[in-house]
């Protein structure tokens, strides 16, 4: 038997029930197989706690589960916030194990040692991909991430996103069935006869010059060629007839992301996630001194393209097998740029896999490290994979 792909989603108002509702109709898709693990992305109105804890109840114990609170809900059905939706999969041919460790701000090499301890070094076991769901709101998604695929080896694939609480920017979660927590990251290390397929891209351009990274430290970025970071963005908005408003700053920021350039190539997006109180911006990852910036812009034809191109990608990828389903994870930015298009997205990737289950979440940040790639942490983007059957 191949790889089983099966997705259910629901909106009701009582998180146990949502959690249940989801994963039964995941699980009856199976038609009566025993899912080998089962993925929730949930609604920050639901606590994540009570959705992961009554899936786990619903399975057998022999199901990993895990998942997270998101900022949209995905599936083949479309886009949707407010709800919690699952995705079972059930293969004979595949191992998997989930690990979870929180405090992850205090020590991403910590925190990438619990997740792989005790992982199996048999390489007939030995997982081939790890689906990682991070809180990246205290800024060591990258760090994170980075020190996982140390430990892991060059051609370890590590793929997944960013929790979220529906565009809020305050809280968001992660965790399994018994460990939800927020600065956390949960991977899902899997072994499978068929590797799955991996394609990202962003569709983003300059808008501004070449700016120097001249003042920052970590996640904190001050100063853009020797001026405040705050008074750069606030002379970028007048230029694109808008007023600066600290109460929708926010908003400004994670459509206005920054684009780190290496030799004026394009290398990796980094989003703005607050301003703080004496003007400096929070980052959801490093941008370090010294780096070439500039602020992105992009519109809705290179954001679909973009789409379609990381679906194909990944399609290429399964080198002529079928896939049994896709998973997507979408950068926020990009639903907020689109605006009412957004769903058009799915319907981009929908192109390349036709008729096929599809799960995933609308992301504070992306993650896609793979054979030709090699960033693992973006932002502004959307990562496609694709499960082979």
């Amino acid at each position: 038997m191949g790889a089983l792909f099966r997705t259910g989603r629901s909106t009701n108002a009582d998180a146990s029930a949502a959690a249940r509702d989801a994963v039964r109709s995941a699980v009856t898709g199976l038609g009566g197989v025993t899912p080998t693990c089962v993925i929730l992305f949930a609604s920050s109105r639901y606590p994540l706690g009570r959705v992961l804890s009554a899936a786990g109840d619903a399975l057998p114990g022999s199901t990993q589960v895990m998942g997270c609170t998101t900022a949209g809900e995905i599936t083949e059905a479309g886009i949707t916030k407010g709800s919690v939706a699952a995705v079972a999969i059930a293969d004979s041919g595949m191992d998997v194990t989930c690990t979870f460790a929180d405090r992850i701000s205090m020590g991403a090499e910590r925190a990438a040692e619990t997740l792989i301890a005790g992982m199996d070094t048999n390489p007939k076991k030995r997982p081939t991909l790890s689906m990682t769901l991070i809180d990246a709101l205290t800024g060591a998604g990258e760090a994170v991430v980075d020190e996982l695929r140390s430990h892991l080896g060059v051609g370890h694939q590590i793929v997944g996103g960013a929790a979220g609480d529906d565009g809020k920017l305050v809280r968001a979660q992660v965790g399994t069935a018994s460990k939800v927590a927020s600065d956390a990251v949960v991977t899902m290390h899997v072994h499978s006869q068929h590797p799955w397929a991996v394609g990202v891209d962003h569709g983003f351009s300059a808008a501004t010059k070449m700016m120097r990274v001249t003042r920052a430290k970590g996640t904190i970025i001050r100063e853009l060629d020797g001026q405040p970071v705050l008074d750069v963005y606030k002379a970028f908005a007048r230029q694109q007839g808008q007023t600066w408003d600290n109460r929708t700053a926010a908003s400004f920021l994670i459509n206005n992301e920054l684009g780190i350039y290496v030799f004026d190539e394009f290398r990796r997006a980094r989003a703005p996630l607050a301003v703080n109180t004496d003007g400096s911006f929070a980052c959801a990852a490093p941008i370090p001194e010294g780096s070439t910036v500039a602020i992105l812009k992009s519109d809705e034809q290179g954001l679909l393209t973009a789409a379609k191109n990381a679906a194909l990608e990944a399609k290429s990828r399964l080198k002529g097998r079928a896939a049994a389903g896709v998973f997507v994870f979408d950068c926020v930015c990009r639903g907020s740029i689109l605006g009412d298009a957004f769903p058009r997205e799915l319907s981009a990737i929908q192109q390349v896999f036709p008729g096929l289950p599809v799960a995933g979440f609308v992301t504070y940040g992306e993650i896609a490290r793979y054979s030709g790639n090699f960033d693992g942490w973006h932002n502004a983007s959307v990562v496609v994979v694709a499960v082979p059957s």
